[in-house]
């Protein structure tokens, strides 16, 4: 007998990494799933960021992708 399988935590959390570092997907998504928000934006600005990062007071925030605004 084999062992049992493990259960897939989010699994939809590698798909979803990979499209929005892809060009023009996450301005797509914005526009297609948030069109309100992406008509108010500058879609043009978007840029890939580092995945970790710290606030003011030094708190480190880690993301799976973080696309943000210049």
């Amino acid at each position: 007998m084999g062992k049992p399988k493990k259960e897939i935590h989010q699994p939809d959390d590698n798909l979803f990494k990979v499209v929005m570092t892809e060009d023009g997907s996450a301005a797509q998504y914005l526009i297609t799933y948030h069109p309100d928000l992406a008509k108010i934006l500058d879609l043009s600005t978007l840029q890939i960021q580092p995945d970790k990062f710290r606030t003011p007071g030094l708190k480190v925030f880690e993301a799976d992708v973080l696309n943000c605004l210049r």
